[in-house]
């Protein structure tokens, strides 16, 4: 269904009856499916990557086997946080391994033994140049309030979170398009390109519009980039290739997450999702737009609970992806 801001959201009824393999399937007029086109990563294509997030302890107990593991799959790039090593130490596995990092995510809250946006840009810059890092992403939204965004030892962040989602209003998306361009400006003097990644949350209505396409609208394309995050897209409900095209040039990262049979499509951060491929999402139909729209990074990345450890959930999903 198309609504008034052009955005295309797809029925429950459709999601669940049809699956959203086929309400997602979109083709660009005059170009090859992803077989006439060749391999769309590995050599000749796109690196692909992980997003560290999903290895969990594996890999903040012990970097230097989960890069060697990840690196043995097959995966050339990864995303990572800045914090649980050193940017210095890391590099030096990473360099050892043959893996880039187009990417480094921090939260718009404060964690404790984790640089976020509240850090001062300098020092966020200094190490995310040290990775090698292109791009530093908002990994969240900002919460509502000053007082949400510090977070308390009487309450885990995940709860300030789930409190601060009631509370999220059209204005409040434009407060955060606001931010997103003042700190991309601060980002930017700094030699980094700034982006933001989504998750459900933004999809939530507010009369003819939603929280993404506020932040479309109203943040500078030279100063804020967007990472889709496909399976968050698909979680609410809406189409991954239509926004793809509406936007094109603004999204240059993408998680490439799948989505469990069965679910039912919202706004609050819930979502069930296998390994890429096992889900509902048609791959071979998002991924080749989503390049000829301007995505140059891409990186699997899965939430927990697991249905094995999540190494082999990475080594699944490459499985699938590098035969594209």
């Amino acid at each position: 269904m198309r609504s008034d801001d052009g955005q295309v959201h797809i029925s429950r009824r459709t999601a669940l009856a049809g699956g959203l393999s086929a309400a997602l399937a979109s083709t660009i007029p005059g170009r090859g499916s992803a077989r006439t086109r060749g391999r769309l990563f590995g050599p000749g294509g796109h690196a692909l990557g992980i997003s560290l997030y999903m290895l969990g302890d594996f890999f903040t107990a012990n970097p230097e086997e989960a890069l060697e593991a990840v690196a043995k799959i097959g995966f050339r790039e990864v995303e990572t946080d800045l914090g649980t090593t050193s940017s210095a130490d890391l590099r030096r596995i990473l360099d050892r391994n043959g893996l880039r990092v187009p990417n480094v995510l921090v939260l718009p809250i404060q964690i404790p033994g984790r640089m976020s946006l509240q850090t001062d840009s300098g020092v966020l810059a200094s190490a995310a140049h040290a990775l090698g890092a292109e791009f530093l992403t908002c990994a969240l939204f900002p919460l509502p309030s000053e007082d949400d965004e510090k977070a308390s030892a009487a309450e885990t962040p995940g709860r300030m979170i789930g409190r601060a989602l009631a509370r999220l209003t059209a204005d409040h998306w434009h407060r955060t398009a606001d931010y997103l361009n003042r700190r991309g400006a601060e980002i930017r003097r700094h030699g980094l390109k700034f982006a933001y990644h989504n998750h459900n949350a933004e999809f939530a209505r507010y009369g003819n519009t939603d929280g993404l396409t506020i932040l479309l609208q109203n943040t500078d394309p030279k100063l804020v980039s967007f990472e889709m995050d496909v399976g968050w897209v698909a979680a609410a409900g809406c189409d991954p290739v239509a926004i793809l095209k509406a936007n094109p040039g603004r999204f240059r990262l993408m998680h490439v997450k799948d989505l469990a049979p069965g679910h039912k499509p919202n706004t609050v951060l819930r979502t069930e999702t296998p390994e890429v491929g096992a889900g509902v999402i048609d791959w071979p139909a998002i991924l080749p737009i989503a390049a000829a729209c301007g995505v140059r990074h891409f990186a699997i990345e899965q939430e927990p609970p697991f249905t094995a450890p999540p190494i082999e959930a990475a080594r699944r999903s490459f499985d699938y992806l590098i035969k594209l």
